[in-house]
């Protein structure tokens, strides 16, 4: 059975993948890294080390586009039943002043879950449109971890098992990979995993962010491009940052309590971002 690592290049699935080279962790046969083309240089940075410490793990690297592009320039999905969405998901601020948030949050899945999948079954020599097989035949695994908990799903399918090897082999937590990540690679930085304009970060994410000049401009831009688009189809304004503000122009609050241990994608349940 295959063993294969969804890679987000974050803390935990970085862990995940040292721990299975080193041999703390039976050895995966893949990881695969699903590329938004959004994600910060330094993560990127991060995977071609990463590439460098696997032990010849092979990291596939696959993408279904420019998340970026698609969600703020091209022309929006259509789910099953007709109705259009952009994959990002936002905030929204009505004429009235009535707060919500689009309830299409489809980016993991249109730019994660579906190109991992696609590059699974191509691993599995599977040919379009040919039927998942009817017996357990890969192993995925996930790097969650025990402060996660709640992210743990079953998988859909039979043909795949869901393994989490942080809570149920080694029972860590965001901040026992860290230490361990420490006390192994001395001075390294591993960076969270996710796209720089991401809705679900927190003031102290968008402070890391507005640190780095090129990472806000394309966040600023794309929040206030985020706006015209969604007034366009929805009569409503569209905000990247909870508050219903232009990101240029909210006051970001730093939270000293949670520097250590964000929690960062609650709203995010399917184990792809952020790890």
């Amino acid at each position: 059975m295959l063993k294969i690592l969804n890679l987000g290049a974050g803390v935990q699935s970085s862990c995940v993948l040292l721990m299975s080279a080193m041999g703390v962790l039976p050895r995966v046969d893949y990881a695969i890294f699903a590329d938004t083309q959004w994600e910060p240089r330094e993560v990127y940075e991060h995977l071609d080390w990463l590439e460098t410490q696997a032990n010849g793990i092979p990291i596939r690297r696959v993408t279904a586009g420019n998340l970026r592009e698609a969600a703020l320039n091209g022309t929006p999905k259509k789910t099953k039943e007709g109705k259009h969405y952009i994959s990002l998901p936002i905030y929204t601020l009505g004429p009235n002043g009535e707060r919500g948030m689009v309830d299409q949050r489809q980016c993991t899945k249109d730019y994660k879950i579906i190109p991992i999948e696609r590059e699974i079954r191509s691993l599995l020599g599977l040919k379009r449109g040919q039927r998942w097989p009817m017996v357990p035949s890969v192993e995925q695994w996930f790097g969650i971890s025990t402060d996660e908990i709640r992210r743990v799903r079953t998988p859909r399918r039979i043909a795949c098992e869901h393994r989490y090897p942080l809570i149920y082999n080694l029972g860590m937590s965001r901040k026992d990979c860290l230490a361990w990540l420490a006390q192994q690679f001395p001075g390294r930085k591993f960076p969270r995993s996710a796209c720089i304009g991401c809705p679900f970060h927190d003031d102290n994410e968008w402070a890391a962010i507005k640190a780095k000049p090129d990472q806000w401009a394309d966040a600023i831009d794309a929040d206030a491009k985020v706006r015209r688009c969604n007034r366009d189809r929805k009569k409503a304004d569209g905000y990247l940052h909870r508050s219903c503000k232009p990101l240029a122009e909210v006051e970001l609050k730093i939270k000293r309590e949670v520097q250590e241990d964000p929690r960062l994608f609650v709203h995010e349940c399917m184990g792809m971002c952020g790890v």
